[in-house]
């Protein structure tokens, strides 16, 4: 089944690890946070130039510490002199910018670097979301909102998990960070695609003002924050740009040693016209150029749902098994990870009558089998041939019993259909031309 409670993680992550992976996306989201701190609080006006909307002493008090921190003392001079009677709500979100900024300290301090990268911008990210003035139009509103979510979504990471099957392994955290980092990830490309136009228009690309008084009066940075932002960013971009270039070969030989898909392709399945894998070792070589054309021909000629049988090892991962069900939508007996989403017993009746359906010598318990489970089409492959060879055999008498008929056939893939099978199949003719069933059975 799925998730069971939450636990605290037990140790942190390597820094340099996962920079690895939210470098780029971290660097733009921290970026955005401090040019939207430092923009100055001014009211939006109407084509008249009247004020409409004046910006929250939220939003002021923020833009006043961040323009002028070097002038820090003299800020919060101002800020006691001047607001008599600040709301409880007021306090608390100024009080959060240093209280997740000491949290991150404390969190460096005990070698939990990373909840201290999480935690550093939080509280002013949260703070942001109160803008009420200029700057506050809707592209900046959700992008505060997109930073802010992101960065609580991956501090929580550092904090608890959730418990499932894997909680007594070493991956205990994998389903957690899988499927929260791909929500953060969409979350920061998004504000990505915000923050850079903005970022490179309203600073980098920005001329240096003519008057002195103004230039002192500047963002943060001046001409060489500027040029050390644009390489920095330059570097990280052309990393992460990188990986597609030398990380896909690199990922490719691990599995298909020496194979390149066409250029120009979006065709996922390319890869088995001419790529190969060895399984369980390098004795056992699967050459899926087979596996592709019955694959193609199911696509192609079966048409509406059906249920097809293969191997009862699914490992998918390594094994690649549950292959054709997956890549052509046609239902299988079993799938990937189907413990953590069913009942125990459930998957273990299911798991023993479909490994008896390939162990048992009996036909006459087969064919019960096979009208109980409503298999429609058993699909006989490499994997296949190399796991249950008695069983192969057994189908191969049942078609010669007329039991079964063999529908396509290759010189290493076996497709049959049961007797039971009324789908439609176009030009249903095992003797057809050009059908690779040239005097099959029938």
């Amino acid at each position: 089944m799925g998730a069971s409670g939450v636990r605290l993680v037990r140790a942190p992550d390597a820094p340099e690890l996962w920079l690895l992976v939210w470098g780029l996306l971290g660097f733009l989201c921290f970026s955005w946070l401090l040019l939207a701190a430092t923009r100055p609080a001014r009211p939006a006006v109407d084509e008249a130039g009247v004020a409409v909307v004046k910006p929250s002493g939220l939003e002021r008090a923020t833009s006043l510490v961040f323009r002028r921190y070097d002038r820090l003392p003299r800020s919060v001079y101002l800020h006691r002199r001047l607001v008599v009677q600040p709301r409880f709500l007021y306090l608390v979100l100024l009080a959060l910018i240093p209280l997740t900024a000491l949290a991150a300290v404390g969190a460096a301090l005990i070698g939990w670097t990373v909840l201290a990268i999480c935690l550093l911008p939080l509280g002013l990210a949260f703070a942001l979301l109160w803008r009420r003035g200029r700057e506050a139009d809707a592209g900046a509103v959700f992008g505060g909102m997109l930073a802010v979510t992101g960065l609580a979504l991956l501090a929580g990471t550092q904090l608890v998990y959730l418990k499932d099957f894997l909680d007594a392994s070493d991956y205990y955290r994998m389903n957690t960070l899988f499927k929260f980092f791909n929500q953060v990830w969409v979350l920061w490309g998004i504000l990505a695609a915000i923050a850079v136009p903005r970022i490179f228009s309203d600073w980098v690309a920005q001329p240096a003002p003519a008057d002195e008084a103004a230039r002192k009066r500047r963002s943060w940075g001046g001409r060489i924050g500027r040029w050390v932002w644009a390489g920095v960013f330059g570097l990280l971009l052309a990393a992460s740009l990188a990986y597609p270039i030398l990380g896909t070969p690199a990922r490719l030989d691990q599995r298909m040693v020496g194979w390149r898909p066409p250029i120009g392709t979006l065709n996922g399945l390319d890869f088995m016209r001419s790529g190969s894998y060895t399984w369980p070792d390098a004795n056992n070589q699967i050459e899926l150029s087979y596996e592709h054309d019955a694959l193609e021909w199911l696509l192609n000629n079966v048409h509406g749902n059906a249920t097809i049988l293969e191997s009862s090892e699914v490992e998918y991962y390594r094994a690649w098994g549950s292959k054709i069900a997956s890549n052509t939508g046609l239902s299988g007996l079993k799938g990937m990870h189907e413990q953590e989403q069913r009942y125990a017993d459930e998957v273990g009746t299911r798991d023993g009558l479909h490994r008896e359906l390939w162990t048992t010598p009996d036909t006459a318990r087969t064919q019960q089998l096979l009208d109980e489970l409503q298999v429609d089409l058993i699909y006989i492959g490499q994997l296949e041939r190399f796991l249950h060879p008695d069983g192969v055999a057994k189908f191969d008498q049942m078609a010669r019993d007329g039991m079964l008929r063999v529908m396509y056939q290759n010189e290493r893939v076996t497709i049959y259909a049961t007797p039971g099978y009324k789908g439609n199949v176009a030009g249903d003719n095992s003797d057809a031309p050009g059908t690779g069933n040239e005097g099959a059975a029938g």
